[in-house]
């Protein structure tokens, strides 16, 4: 806390009885040093990077944050893009997560979201490899309780993959047929479920803690919203009067929501898909003060600079999403290089990976396996290739699509990359000559 102190003009003003005039030779004395506020409370909240992430954007917040050195960092979930059976997917992504976070001595606690654990076989793995999927922890006399939405039994878990894939087939087909399916209408799609467990387990921790000074939940669907759920309601009776904070993500779109007389805040995006709905798009963190009561500031992340002026993590040539995001709408390009080791078994790769970037906007105007040199050296070796995409968020549906993360585990094993990158195209003109 910083205190700014007066009092010695103040004081001498009085006691000399000096005029405006005369005080202006006056000078302070004794200036207070800034003093250390042990309770205070600030941590940071990144939300939903994943479902359809866009390269680079999440590296931005993770570096601001790393920056404004928080006591914690904590989060709403989807911090994978999940959606596989395969462990070894499952620890290259969470690797990768981690890699981007790149905390350092900030401690770090996830929430599970519907990427995180999209099967029983992942729901298994993140229990063993990340963290518990409901928790708490207390610090500083503050309570903060981690709920898992995906709290679904094994059986309902099996039975909600076979409508997914059923419903991802019709969209392929026709996209406007999507909101009549099943997977469309079932509730915990939109809002999750809490298990009795779970329900007894919060309630019991609550319960145990009603001298703390505040409560935070952090959960990743909305199951607040849903008006035929019942367990989550026995969380907030228990809550009762307390001081408590809800956060959920999972919708992509920031709102706030006063209920009982607290606040109900629903994250935008750090990276993740932008969903267009009534909801307010943006590439933000959460930062979170608690003295008496607590305060509250969205950081977009396109208005933060660092030291040079520039945003972190040269995210000066991203799209870092508001409403007024204009572009999505300009071309980029992906370049890369690769050595094939398995020529024969290529056009089974491309036949799947094809249609799939047309689908997204994607054409190859340019492949070449000996390009000629006219100053310095490759980067590596092999055959380079240049894809064109009509948008960034055309190139991001292709890349995260369950059907290019299969396609991409046999590319893997008939072609060796060297590097891939994507370049925003250059308007016309622009270049001098």
């Amino acid at each position: 806390m910083f205190k700014t102190v007066v009092l010695a003009c103040v004081a001498m003003i009085v006691v000399t009885g000096f005029s405006n005039a005369d005080s202006a030779h006056a000078q302070v004395e004794v200036v207070n040093t800034p003093e250390a506020d042990e309770s205070l409370v600030r941590f940071a909240i990144i939300a939903d990077l994943t479902g359809g992430e866009r390269p680079g954007v999440f590296k931005v917040g993770a570096e601001a944050v790393s920056a404004m050195k928080p006591d914690f960092i904590m989060s709403i979930g989807d911090l994978i893009e999940g959606g596989t059976e395969d462990v070894d997917q499952m620890n290259k992504e969470w690797r990768a997560f981690n890699e981007n976070l790149n905390n350092g001595d900030l401690n770090f606690y996830p929430v599970v979201g519907n990427h995180d654990i999209s099967n029983t076989a992942m729901r298994h793995w993140y229990e063993k490899v990340v963290a518990p999927r409901y928790y708490h922890f207390i610090f500083k006399n503050t309570l903060f309780l981690v709920l898992d939405s995906e709290d679904f039994t094994d059986q309902f878990f099996s039975e909600l993959k076979v409508k997914r894939n059923e419903a991802i087939a019709v969209y392929k087909k026709n996209p406007a047929e999507f909101a009549s399916t099943e997977y469309a209408k079932m509730p915990q799609r939109e809002y999750g479920e809490i298990s009795d467990a779970q329900t007894k387990y919060v309630v019991k921790v609550i319960e145990a803690n009603r001298d703390v000074r505040w409560v935070f939940l952090f959960m990743h669907k909305p199951i607040w919203k849903d008006e035929n759920e019942t367990n989550f309601k026995k969380i907030e009776k228990a809550l009762g009067g307390e001081k408590y904070t809800v956060f959920n993500g999972h919708v992509h779109g920031y709102e706030y929501t006063e209920r009982f007389g607290r606040d109900y805040i629903q994250l935008a995006t750090t990276g993740g898909e932008m969903i267009k709905s009534s909801a307010k798009n943006m590439d933000h963190i959460m930062w979170v003060a608690l003295e008496d009561t607590p305060s509250y500031l969205n950081i977009k992340l396109n208005g933060m600079l660092d030291k040079t002026g520039h945003v972190p993590a040269g995210g000066d040539a991203l799209c870092l999403e508001d409403d007024n995001c204009e572009k999505l709408d300009e071309a980029v390009y992906l370049v890369g290089s690769v050595t094939v080791t398995d020529p024969e078994r290529l056009p089974e790769y491309q036949k799947i990976a094809g249609p799939l970037a047309a689908r997204t906007g994607g054409y190859i105007p340019l492949a070449h396996h000996n390009p000629s040199i006219i100053e310095g050296e490759l980067p590596a070796a092999g055959s380079y290739f240049i894809e064109r995409y009509d948008s960034i968020e055309g190139l991001n549906k292709f890349i995260n699509s369950p059907e290019f993360q299969d396609a991409k585990k046999l590319r893997d094993e008939v072609a060796d990359v060297h590097f891939m990158m994507w370049i925003p195209a250059i308007a016309e003109g622009s270049l001098p000559h």
